[in-house]
Order: C-alpha cells, then structure tokens, then sequence
C-alpha cells in the first residue's frame, strides 16, 4: 500500500497480506502511528476498495461501509475520487506510479523473505523521500535542500556505507540481497524522477527560459544512492537565436558549466 501526503509530498509504504478489513485498518494503524493524525483519506476507484458488479459489488460496498465507519470513529475521513479523473491528483499519482513501476522492477526475479521485503519497502520510501524539492535558505541556496525527510523526521539523510554487486544476492547474510535490491530501486526511481522533471521544461511547447536564481537539479550519471546534486544557476549562456542552451551552476562543490539537457527545475520550484 503506497500512501502519499498532498501537504508536504511524502511517500508512505507498508506491505499488506491482503485487502481485508483487518489488514487495511492495521495499515492505517500503523500509518498514523508512524506519522501521526490523519484527517482524509483520498483514494482512487480501484477495484479493492469499489468492486466490480453483483455479488462482488455487494461484498465490497458493505466493505467499504465497514471501513469508513470504522475510521470515522477514529476521526478519519475516507473519500473517493471520481471515475477515470486521475489527473485531480496529479502529483500524487506521479509518486505512487514512480514508486509501484520501481519496484516491481527491482524485484521481479528476487526470493525475498517476508521481513526483507518489508525492508525493501520502507527503505525504498526512504529513497523518495530523499528527493530535493527547495532549498531551506535563499542566503545560501547551496547549503542544504529540504526534502520531505526533514519535514518528517527533522534532519537529512546519511549516505549509504557501501556498493553492493549483483553477487550480493546469492550471498549468506540476506541483508546484503536486501540492500542490492534497495540500490536498484533507486537507480531506477533516479532515471524516472529526473525523466519527470525534464518532461516539465521539454521544447515540447514555448516556456520560459532557465534564468539567474533558479534553483536546479544536476543530473550525474551512476550517482550514490540519495546523493541528489542541487545548486543555483549563477550566469546563462545564450545563444544566437535567444534561447538558453547553458548555464553556469553553483553548487557546493564550485560553479559548473551544464547543458540545459542535464539540469533541470527543482520540484518545488514554480515555472
């Protein structure tokens, strides 16, 4: 079950045995316990939670029912979207297809234990969470990146202390499948994040230009894991014709000549 919030962009995992009442009611449970109130739940019209026609429409409509009137003695209210409107939330959708196609990817083919995919889950909302949405002080934009981590837990994030290989996998201590597995994810979630950012300021339509102050994401090939390279763009290359083809960015390790093709506007920034 993949939980997003709307307010400070944060991913929620957990792994549920089944979509029974029970099951579902511990996940929020557990939820709030980990995170803290819930107010509104809002989610699609999946057929876990809708159903299809007749007999299953029945059983899940009184299930439903259940549910709902079970959360709202806990204070929780639980809404549906309409039919086929997943645009309404469109960020939210994002995060939970990015996180859903990522790890399915990444453990198609892996034997792993109840506990070690319980594992891969939680670090793997770990990885999203990591991700730069803005900078915490316009005075020095380099200096650190706020990310849903700090609004959860208050501080960033310490790299991993290690590479792990392939042969990993096959290895005694199942610790180390788990943490190849987690690696993997976040290769992948890497290339579909930055996919998504650029898809915001591809020439498939006139935008604005990047410009002096904005606030970039650098895309690095092969980068450690939560190793997100941010800086503020200092100077820009125009070229004949007008359009910003490079720019100068400074970040914390120095100012960098990038292409525009290999940066791109942080998510929290506004185009």
């Amino acid at each position: 079950m993949v939980v997003v919030s709307q307010s400070t962009r944060a991913v929620y995992g957990d792994v549920l045995p089944d979509c029974t009442l029970s099951s579902v009611v511990n996940c929020i449970r557990r939820l709030v316990a980990r995170r803290g109130d819930v107010r509104t739940i809002i989610s699609d019209r999946d057929l876990n939670f809708i159903g299809a026609t007749g007999e299953i429409e029945r059983t899940q409509n009184e299930f439903n029912h259940r549910l709902a009137t079970d959360l709202q003695r806990e204070g929780i209210e639980w809404k549906f979207m309409l039919a086929s409107s997943s645009e309404k939330m469109g960020t939210v959708e994002r995060m939970i297809g990015s996180f859903r196609r990522a790890i399915f990817h990444v453990l198609k083919g892996q034997t792993l234990t109840d506990d070690g995919l319980l594992t891969v889950v939680v670090e793997a909302e770990s990885v999203i969470n990591s991700r730069p949405l803005i900078p915490v002080s316009d005075d020095d934009p380099t200096s650190e990146i706020l990310t849903p981590n700090h609004l959860l837990l208050c501080r960033g994030e310490t790299l991993p202390l290690q590479e792990f290989i392939p042969s990993d996998c096959y290895a005694r201590n199942r610790w180390k499948q788990v943490q190849f597995c987690v690696q993997q994810f976040w290769k992948r979630f890497y290339e579909q994040y930055v996919a998504h950012l650029h898809l915001r300021t591809k020439w498939l339509r006139p935008k604005r230009n990047f410009k002096k102050g904005d606030y970039v994401m650098i895309e690095v090939k092969n980068a450690p894991r939560k190793d997100w390279q941010c800086g503020v763009v200092r100077d820009i290359v125009e070229s004949e014709d007008g359009l910003v083809r490079t720019v100068s960015v400074r970040t914390k390790n120095g100012d960098a000549l990038r292409s525009v093709q290999r940066i791109c506007l942080l998510e929290g920034v506004e185009e």
